[in-house]
This record gives structure tokens, sequence and C-alpha cells, in this order.
């Protein structure tokens, strides 16, 4: 019976200690000022307009990703809607008043000739704008090079 009773008490408090836990877990401390400092993502153009590439031609370009907000601005994900596009972030903490680039290469190899659009998404801890867009467009063209000509004889 002792052991009953000591066992029951034993999950009481191991419940109570539990519920005192998760009640801990909800509280936000505000600093100062009594507001949440976040940062905030500024990108200096949402456009790649790569214009005319050859077929299995490159281009390459910097982006900057700007924190214009007064807390850290991390960046979660950056990620493309096609294998045609590499990108590099060499860090995902951007300080306030900071900036960070993202390198990006287009690869035409594979792509079908004409107009070529893809995104480029980037999620962030900005609670404006969680998912930030660029929007790269091309126009493939054939490489003059790898043209075969056919010519008939008389």
């Amino acid at each position: 019976m002792k052991i009953k009773v000591f066992a029951i008490g034993i999950l009481i408090c191991m419940l109570c200690g539990v519920s005192v836990v998760w009640g801990a877990e909800e509280k936000t401390v505000l600093p100062q000022g009594g507001a949440v400092k976040n940062g905030r993502i500024e990108i200096d153009a949402g456009v790649w307009n790569v214009g005319d590439i050859s077929a299995g031609g490159r281009a390459e370009k910097t982006f900057l990703i700007h924190n214009v907000g007064q807390g850290e601005l991390f960046i979660n994900e950056v990620r493309v809607t096609c294998d045609c596009i590499k990108t590099s972030l060499p860090v995902n903490k951007v300080y306030p008043n900071q900036s960070v680039e993202l390198k990006m290469v287009y690869d035409s190899t594979g792509r079908n000739e004409g107009k070529d659009q893809k995104r480029i998404y980037i999620s962030s801890n900005d609670p404006e704008s969680p998912s930030t867009t660029i929007v790269l467009t091309a126009n493939i063209i054939p490489d003059k090079k790898k043209t075969t000509y056919l010519t008939t004889g008389k």
C-alpha cells in the first residue's frame, strides 16, 4: 500500500513539473522597450533578366541581401525551381545594417530554346516577408557553333 501511495505521489509531482515546464516555454521575454527586434530582408533586385544566351551557355550574377531591420536576419533556405540554377550563400545570419552576397549561376545546358523563366525563393525570419522571390528570365538561342547546315548538290 505504501508503494502505491509513493508511486502516485511521484506521478503527481512529475505531472506538475511537466506542466510548469510547459507553462515556462509559452512565456516570451521581451527586451527593454517591450518590442521584439526582428531582421528585415531587402534585396537589391527581384528580377534577373539574363537576356539572350546561347544553348549550353552560362550566366552569373551576385545579389546583395540587406538586413534593414533592428535584429538579426536568418536566411533559412534558398530554394530554386530548376537544377539549372546553382546558388552560393556564405553565411545565413546577417546582422542589422549588414549585407551578404547571394551568388547564382544559370546553366542553359539541356534547356529548350526560347523563353525560360525560373524562380529563386529565399525564406527568412522576416515577419513581414518570410518568403522573398527572385524571378529569372532568359531567352535561349541556338549555339551557332553547334548548328548543322545541310547542303544539296547539283
